[in-house]
């Protein structure tokens, strides 16, 4: 969760306005995205902890409001939402689609359902607006820069866009989106279907937002063809049936696998919430600072989980308990070491000072969860044996027991690799890859 905020930047001629840019300059698309994902945290004062970004020591509440803000000076005149706000892209200003207007108020539901945040009329009266703008009088559905070119995912966005302004199911402009996903829902056809050409793969990204816009709207079940239909099911069976054998779907109409995979999952999860991740303090090498490391020795590495006041270790699982290098991921599983062994003492004290830092103090008073690595495991999967003399930073992750609630647990702290003369050689066994 922390990385994204590396990508925080404040808009131009503005402090008070923010958005995030990992590539390109679409960002209102990232911004939106961001903001779902720290509302979706439910923790608006929980801090940010990413020293090196502008919003370090920031709440997540305040980090949210910045991003509202970002988002009222860069809705148009229109009411909808191009790429950026017009100081940031001036020679994007003034474009409006119904793309980036959706990801721009899947954010703005977000900060207001799950973070409180209030937004002004003003914005709203222009969301209105746009949706009036881009809404087809002759078939109700959404077109993208206007009321041309409808399909079920501008349509399924258009619905969550009625929500944030107050329309219900039984409004006109709703009633006419939900009658066009109706009447277009068993075309086989990605355009503007969502099922798919026959032998082919579903539109996820159709199945995301039309799943998003039923949301917003409590709406259940759909009749099609005289028959009452559960949207939910039929979306989860075609996810499920067009999962691929390495766990990830194919491709999308609007993007690679990635993203194909991101919106499937995200889809599920209407009904299977995703445990946030929790942070809790971790000490390498208790009573010791900086936490030398000799990638040679043959020993293990102690690593306390801290308790506290507020965190009881025992609610955490130990068999799940890994280590490994921070951020190291092979695919979408954490590429960790699992420890040989571990116990509960009280040995270690939380460090709270700025990120990088520590200390040699032992016991606190409160229980700690310890583990034993073993040195040359954790030193081959992480390669510290190349970072000679270097601070390198190592990172732990676990699960709740399912009864404290099943979240993912993640802390880390950091080691000093002890130098070398010469740095050490990493040895690959290309024995097992396919080598021309």
């Amino acid at each position: 969760m922390e990385e994204i905020f590396w990508f925080a930047q404040y808009s131009v001629g503005s402090q008070d306005a923010i958005h995030f840019a990992r590539y390109g300059a679409s960002w209102v698309y990232q911004t939106g995205i961001c903001m779902m994902a720290i509302a979706a945290t439910k923790t608006p004062d929980r801090k940010v902890m990413n020293t090196g970004s502008i919003v370090y020591d920031w709440t997540y509440k305040d980090v949210l409001q910045a991003a509202v803000n970002y988002m009222i000076i860069a809705q148009t005149e229109m009411g909808g939402w191009g790429y950026a706000a017009e100081n940031d892209l001036p020679e994007r200003w003034g474009w409006n689609d119904n793309s980036n207007s959706a990801y721009a108020v899947l954010g703005l539901l977000y900060a207001q359902k799950e973070f409180g945040l209030a937004l002004p009329e003003s914005l709203l009266d222009g969301l209105d607006e746009w949706i009036n703008h881009v809404q087809s009088k002759m078939n109700g559905g959404s077109g993208y820069t206007g009321p041309w070119y409808t399909n079920i995912l501008k349509t399924g966005s258009l619905l969550f866009q009625l929500a944030l302004v107050g329309d219900n199911p039984d409004s006109p402009r709703a009633m006419g989106a939900i009658h066009y996903i109706q009447t277009h829902w068993n075309e086989e056809n990605t355009d503007p279907g969502w099922k798919g050409e026959p032998g082919g793969t579903p539109h996820y990204q159709a199945m995301y937002t039309t799943m998003k816009g039923f949301e917003a709207m409590g709406i259940e079940t759909i009749i099609v063809d005289g028959q009452e239909v559960d949207w939910y099911e039929e979306f989860s069976t075609a996810i499920v049936q067009s999962q691929q054998e390495d766990g990830s779907w194919p491709y999308d109409v609007w993007g690679g696998s990635i993203l194909a995979t991101e919106w499937a999952l995200l889809t599920l999860e209407r009904e299977m919430a995703v445990p946030v991740a929790l942070p809790i303090f971790v000490d390498i090498k208790p009573g010791s600072w900086p936490n030398p490391i000799n990638p040679k020795s043959k020993g293990v590495i102690s690593v306390a989980i801290c308790g506290t006041e507020d965190f009881d270790v025992t609610t955490i699982d130990p068999a799940t308990v890994t280590m490994g290098a921070s951020g190291a991921w092979m695919g979408s599983a954490w590429a960790g070491v699992a420890p040989l062994r571990w116990s509960y003492e009280d040995v270690a004290t939380p460090w709270t000072g700025e990120d990088g830092g520590g200390h040699k103090r032992k016991s606190d008073g409160y229980m700690d969860l310890v583990y034993k690595f073993d040195t040359q495991e954790i030193c081959y999967a992480t390669y510290l044996g190349v970072y000679g003399g270097e601070t390198v930073s190592l990172q732990v992750q676990g699960r709740l027991f399912d009864e404290a609630g099943g979240n993912l647990v993640r802390g880390h702290d950091y080691v000093r690799v002890k130098a070398f003369k010469h740095k050490m050689v990493v040895a690959v066994d290309l024995s097992k890859d396919d080598v021309d």
